[in-house]
């Protein structure tokens, strides 16, 4: 799991909030998940939506594959919002993404209230294949501490030497161009937040980047 997760003031006048995971193996299936997983990005913008609520987007990006390295057509991911604790999820926020091929993708629109003071925790949600969700507080810290994300870094190249060949025969743009997997297997998602998780899986053997 890795990400830049915030809750910002602005102006005084709205908050805004963004969160990101990036899902490696589940504990709970022979699966792995290599991409951003499930994130958000919302904002209460009283000039938007005159009651306050946080309003935005929740979506999902990310490559499965099964324990022989194949995509798994049949892997699930499931995203969503919980406040004011991590037990009180959002029903409207919750997000399906669509699998095609191992590639599992979605977005829709949110709206959600985190109090009239947006002082209510709010938990970016994430189940994967069904397993007990994963709840991450959206605050102003990186989660997890930079030794653990390059203790990453070395597992994802690690991980990324066996996933090549299989992301390699799936070249292509899925999604709407949300994903783009080159000729030598390197998978790109969208950046917006400037993580810099690209490509999630690689640097694969060739060309890079997209």
């Amino acid at each position: 799991m890795r990400g830049s997760i915030k809750k910002a003031l602005l102006g005084g006048a709205a908050v805004a909030m963004v969160a990101t995971f990036v899902p490696t193996a589940s504990a709970a299936t022979a699966d792995t998940f290599k991409g951003p997983g499930c994130f958000f990005n919302s904002d209460a913008n009283q000039t938007v939506d005159p009651q306050g609520n946080q309003d935005g987007v929740i979506g999902v990006a990310a490559v499965a594959v099964d324990a022989s390295n194949a995509p798994d057509p049949a892997a699930t991911i499931e995203c969503w919002i919980a406040t004011p604790t991590a037990a009180d999820k959002v029903a409207s926020t919750d997000l399906v993404g669509t699998n095609t091929n191992g590639v599992i993708t979605g977005q829709k629109q949110i709206s959600y209230s985190d109090g009239a003071n947006h002082d209510q925790n709010v938990y970016l949600c994430e189940s994967d294949n069904g397993a007990t969700a994963v709840c991450t507080l959206a605050t102003g810290i990186q989660i997890p501490p930079q030794a653990v994300l390059d203790a990453f870094v070395t597992v994802n190249n690690a991980i990324s030497a066996v996933l090549c060949p299989v992301t390699k025969t799936l070249a292509g743009s899925y999604a709407g161009g949300l994903i783009t997997i080159d000729s030598s297997g390197n998978v790109f998602l969208p950046d917006p937040l400037g993580l810099g998780f690209n490509p999630v899986v690689g640097p694969c053997p060739g060309a890079l980047p997209v």
